[in-house]
């Protein structure tokens, strides 16, 4: 099956919203110590480039010890290019993201309290999370990434940091397919 993004699939085609096969894990403090868990962190932190072979080379070697994990491990999807910079640029320096994700978690309270009638500085909010957004795509255009690759990954910043239940995934280098806003984009 191919991804969209730069992996060879059609670019007409819109991406999906992401599919929560990991949230629950990164949300639950005891997971630390799963499997696999570590496995798709260690995998998502190499370069998009070495990926595959890498993740058929850990699957085979899981093969003997722990059969099930190897098959999950096999099936891990390839990162876009745009999530597989997204996850690089986490590991390399997550302040920037941080500050992104704690900024979409404000712009979504003064959403959501704006919803209800109380008076918030929703510009306010929505100015600090471009100003975040600008931070990080900021760093993103240093690795030379293509114009569409680029908005991808912006957009996939966007959507992640307005989203409680892709934070994690954002904030951990999990990323593994391009995501788009479903409803209202205030931003």
């Amino acid at each position: 099956e191919r991804r969209r993004g730069d992996t060879g699939a059609d670019a007409s085609a819109p991406p999906r919203r992401a599919r929560a096969r990991l949230p629950a894990l990164c949300h639950d403090p005891r997971v630390v110590a799963d499997p696999l868990l570590r496995e798709t962190q260690k995998l998502y932190g190499l370069p998009a480039s070495e990926f595959t072979a890498a993740r058929n080379a850990r699957a085979k070697e899981l093969k003997q010890e722990d059969p099930e994990l190897a098959d999950r491990v096999a099936k891990l999807p390839k990162p876009t290019v745009a999530a597989a910079a997204l996850n690089e640029l986490v590991r390399e320096d997550p302040s920037e993201v941080r500050a992104l994700v704690q900024s979409g978690k404000r712009l979504r309270a003064a959403q959501e309290s704006a919803v209800k009638g109380k008076r918030v500085d929703l510009d306010a909010a929505i100015r600090e999370h471009r100003d975040a957004l600008d931070r990080v795509q900021r760093d993103l255009r240093r690795r030379k990434l293509t114009e569409q690759t680029l908005d991808r990954a912006t957009r996939t910043l966007r959507v992640a940091s307005l989203d409680p239940d892709l934070h994690a995934l954002l904030e951990r280098g999990l990323l593994h397919e391009d995501l788009t806003a479903s409803g209202f984009g205030l931003n």
